[in-house]
């Protein structure tokens, strides 16, 4: 039926031919390969199967064939449909953990982890890629959510404070309008002692004052983060400038008032001179005459906490009132001159500033202390 030649570069040739009768097909191959004094010859004939022959062999043998192929399917398509799938699922109870966790739950928690959920599934393919996108999507949500929530948190401080300090406002600027009104109508009427205009008339003055006093302390408290420009301000300066400012006072009184260190601070003037000069404004009004006020500044070079200490002699604060000092229109029992507003402003603003404001009773003395942080600006 056919012959072919099959050759090698080293010599050797093998001759195959096919030969066929009526009923079986033959293959006969002929090597032929030289030695050193001889020549090889090997002869192989085979029978050449017939698909005839081949086709029941391989009807009998298909259901198993099918049926391995079909095994062999069905574990490889639950082999990567798991690959595909179950980091789906992780990724699907990750945002389901995601949707019901709380940020503020969390921060009260000692048990939850902090930070934001992080969806891991592992992988570095696209679905490795789309938990990575949704780690950062989350974190941004979480940061953001985070954010808001501490303004919503401020701003309900503030609207607390607004609306307690204004009814407390409106109720301590009752007395000395009825004060007012009552000297007026008086003089007007020359009723008994208000007869005599040039008498009541600087008292009149004196409640005006006293009402203007509290009206300016409300519109400062307006004076927001927004409109703060700081800068370093020399406290020791500030602090020789406001007491100046009260020369008339303290002679009156005999006090004696010492101010020792020096040091800046890093903030708004207009807030710094407003909590500096409500200090000093307590401490000279209750301090009784004759005893002695001592101002010191504690700014180390290599520290970069300071604090500002102002001592006031010869007084010390009921232990019922220290907690509710910073609250507004608390005075001491003792006397009843102020409004309660110093403190209550010196904090707000300290606050405001970042600092903190403390006082508490010694001996025989209240000391302030105002603790500040020492803040060297960026100048590049």
């Amino acid at each position: 039926e056919y012959s072919r030649i099959h050759t090698s570069s080293d010599g050797f040739a093998v001759f195959e031919a096919g030969v066929a009768d009526s009923e079986y097909s033959y293959t006969t191959y002929v090597a032929f390969s030289a030695a050193k004094d001889s020549f090889l010859i090997t002869v192989l004939p085979t029978m050449t199967p017939q698909m005839d022959e081949i086709r029941p062999i391989v009807a009998e043998s298909l259901p198993m064939i099918v049926t391995v192929i079909f095994l062999l399917v069905l574990l490889a398509s639950r082999f990567f449909s798991g690959q595909i799938v179950n980091p789906i699922i992780r990724l699907s109870g990750q945002a389901a953990s995601a949707a019901i966790f709380s940020p503020q739950e969390a921060a009260l928690s000692d048990e939850a982890a902090p930070g934001a959920p992080v969806f891991d599934t592992g992988r570095r393919d696209e679905i490795g890629v789309l938990s990575h996108t949704l780690s950062r999507l989350y974190e941004r949500l979480y940061g953001s959510y985070m954010a808001l929530a501490e303004k919503n948190k401020i701003l309900e401080e503030e609207n607390l404070r607004q609306e307690v300090f204004l009814r407390a406002t409106s109720h301590q600027l009752k007395t000395p309008i009825a004060a007012a009104l009552l000297l007026v109508e008086g003089m007007k009427g020359r009723v008994g002692k208000y007869k005599d205009t040039n008498l009541w008339l600087p008292e009149v003055k004196k409640q005006l004052l006293s009402m203007r006093k509290i009206v300016e302390d409300v519109l400062s408290l307006n004076y927001h983060t927004a409109q703060m420009q700081p800068e370093a301000v020399a406290l020791d300066i500030l602090l020789q400038e406001l007491l100046h400012s009260y020369a008339v006072q303290i002679e009156n009184k005999s006090l004696k008032v010492n101010l020792t260190g020096a040091g800046a601070a890093w903030g708004d003037p207009e807030i710094l001179k407003k909590i500096l000069d409500n200090l000093l404004s307590n401490a000279i009004q209750y301090t009784p005459p004759g005893e002695r006020i001592e101002i010191a500044i504690r700014q180390e070079p290599s520290l970069c906490t300071a604090e500002l200490s102002v001592i006031n002699y010869g007084i010390t604060v009921s232990e019922e009132l220290l907690p509710n000092l910073f609250d507004p229109f608390v005075t001491s029992s003792e006397t009843k001159t102020g409004k309660g507003l110093g403190l209550y402003v010196a904090a707000y603003y300290s606050r405001l500033c970042g600092m903190k404001l403390t006082v508490k009773n010694g001996a025989n003395c209240v000391c302030a202390l105002l603790e500040y942080t020492v803040k060297i600006p960026n100048m590049g």
